[in-house]
């Protein structure tokens, strides 16, 4: 796990939407024996994925998550 903060990282990685606006994600990194790193896959974070424990709870409430969105915040 890496902070992105004070470098072009989550550019580099294209975590931002609408060209301004960073968005949460994640990459999945490979290194081969010649030292070469590779990204395998990436994908954003948001409502109903496998990476945040408080959306399979909401699933089991009566109405699920009912259009409730996290609201991020970056500065």
């Amino acid at each position: 796990m890496v902070s992105e903060e004070g470098s072009e990282f989550s550019s580099d990685m294209g975590f931002f939407m609408n060209g301004k606006d960073n968005w949460p994600g994640v990459s999945a990194f490979s290194r081969a024996a010649d030292g070469t790193i590779t990204r395998t896959g990436s994908t954003f974070f948001g409502p109903g994925d496998d990476f945040c424990a408080v959306w399979p709870l909401f699933d089991l409430l009566a109405e699920g998550h009912n259009g409730w969105e996290p609201n991020y915040r970056y500065s």
